[in-house]
């Protein structure tokens, strides 16, 4: 998710104050949501992989916290 948001908006984690919009998390952020789902649907083919909606879920809690992340990081950067 820290990767997808520096691919959209480069200057994110500068000193530059950058407009965090509500499209600037949704748009990486649902990215990585199904690239998440994409993952545990692959285990359902592979032999003693097993797909799980609590992988889904923890995917889901950490693209959150990425995004809680870049919003600390960017009024950290503000406040100096």
């Amino acid at each position: 998710m820290i990767l997808l948001n520096l691919a959209f908006e480069p200057q994110v984690f500068s000193q530059r104050k950058v407009s965090l919009g509500v499209s600037f998390f949704f748009l990486p952020g649902g990215i990585a949501t199904g690239v998440g789902i994409l993952d545990e649907f692959h285990q359902i083919f592979i032999p003693y992989r097993n797909a799980s909606v609590g992988d889904i879920t923890l995917d889901i809690a950490g693209i959150i916290l990425a995004a809680i992340f870049t919003i600390f990081i960017q009024q950290r950067g503000k406040n100096e």
